[in-house]
């Protein structure tokens, strides 16, 4: 029975070490592009998906009237907004002349509230001791604000561990790869 070893300074070994180092080198860019992109794309969804509860909170707030029955339906939004569907949902409505008419009750706290009114344009991504934060605000004709926050730790989580899966597989190929030549 005749084994099959590879020399220290041979050329296979040689060739063997440069299709390791270009499959995981091109594998690991692939990899590291596929995540910003699909970060990019989610949080495109998230910013999307704020903009579209900050209008159902805009129409909702034409037709209930009534300032403590509103506050109760700001509530009840939140509260149906699950954390599994979206996690770490703020909202704040502000009134004309700016003070706080409502907010939720889920995930409140100071600073994202002072970082959610100080924020510039339409649209912010921030980061708040060490968590990103997808901020929109809309305001409506007769001078309301909406401001709706979620933080964006659940998207980031996912798309970490599917990273780690991907590059486990890479790995997994290339011991398969070198064991066959």
């Amino acid at each position: 029975m005749w084994r099959w070893t590879i020399k220290h300074d041979s050329l296979r070994l040689r060739l063997l070490l440069a299709i390791v180092a270009g499959v995981t080198g091109i594998s690991a860019t692939a990899m590291t592009l596929d995540y910003f992109r699909e970060y990019r794309l989610g949080l495109e969804r998230i910013v999307v998906s704020l903009d579209e509860q900050a209008g159902a909170l805009q129409e909702a707030h034409r037709l209930i009237t009534d300032p403590s029955q509103f506050m109760h339906y700001v509530h009840r939004f939140c509260a149906t907004m699950d954390h599994r569907i979206s996690p770490g949902h703020h909202i704040m409505i502000l009134g004309p002349d700016g003070e706080i008419l409502a907010r939720s009750r889920q995930y409140s706290n100071q600073p994202l509230e002072q970082a959610m009114l100080s924020m510039s344009g339409n649209r912010a991504l921030m980061t708040l001791d060490r968590h990103s934060v997808a901020c929109v605000r809309r305001s409506s004709p007769d001078g309301y604000t909406y401001l709706l926050a979620q933080y964006l730790d659940h998207e980031q989580a996912a798309l970490r561990t599917q990273l780690v899966w991907r590059l486990v597989f890479v790995l997994l190929l290339t011991l398969d790869r070198k064991s066959v030549v």
